[in-house]
């Protein structure tokens, strides 16, 4: 007879719904949840430190957009200047270029890079030494400063403000235009009304003047 254990049965089977399918299978979908959360916010700070700031140099974009005559300078740098696929041929130069054929200066950064032990053979450094790469320089912004920064930035704004003038004088105009256009229409929507009203006054009138003169001028004929 399992009647007494029924009770029993019940709360361990609502115990078992509860914790297992309600609150664990909870928890394991909000940590799946938060870690593509985090993955994803990941990602997007990746591609916007990339796409507003140098890969070579790590200066932000708004410098060399406000240095640039046309407003593409971070675009031409990057693309110019500091192309990350040239410094990494470059690297890929190094490592395939004989030693004794390099110049001082690859010298230099294949050493950065490198170890050489004593039998001569090349080994790739833990923690390669990046001094040799322009961080915080660029040589269009090597004349720079702060002042012309602001010299620059005074001179945009003032073009803005030109700018916004023009615009405003000529919608003004414009405007004027407009309504100089539609008071004569109005003008001539006006006399074209009185006109016709005039019209419609003459007609009546006259429609009037024959119909007395008929009534007038007709007599009933006698009976005697």
């Amino acid at each position: 007879d399992v009647s007494p254990f029924i009770f029993l049965r019940i709360v361990y089977t609502s115990t078992f719904f509860v914790f297992i399918d309600t609150i664990l299978v909870n928890i394991i979908f909000g940590v799946i949840i938060d870690t593509f959360s985090d993955l994803r916010e990941t990602n997007e700070e990746m591609a916007e430190e990339m796409e507003h700031r140098c890969f070579i140099c790590g200066i932000e974009r708004y410098r060399f957009e406000i240095n640039s005559s046309d407003g593409n300078g971070f675009e031409r740098h990057i693309e110019e200047d500091h192309n990350m696929w040239v410094y990494l041929f470059f690297i890929v130069h190094l490592m395939r270029k004989d030693v004794d054929e390099q110049t001082g200066f690859e010298s230099y950064v294949f050493h950065q890079l490198n170890e050489v032990d004593a039998s001569g053979d090349v080994h790739r450094k833990a923690a390669p030494d990046v001094t040799w790469f322009p961080c915080n320089e660029a040589m269009v912004l090597k004349d720079t400063g702060e002042g012309k920064v602001e010299e620059m930035l005074s001179k945009r704004v003032e073009k803005l403000s030109q700018g916004v003038t023009s615009f405003a004088s000529h919608a003004a105009t414009r405007m004027q235009t407009i309504m100089s256009a539609l008071e004569r229409r109005k003008a001539a929507a006006g006399r074209a009304q009185d006109e016709e009203m005039d019209g419609d006054g003459d007609s009546s009138a006259y429609t009037a003047y024959t119909e007395d003169r008929s009534s007038t001028d007709y007599q009933a004929p006698r009976t005697e």
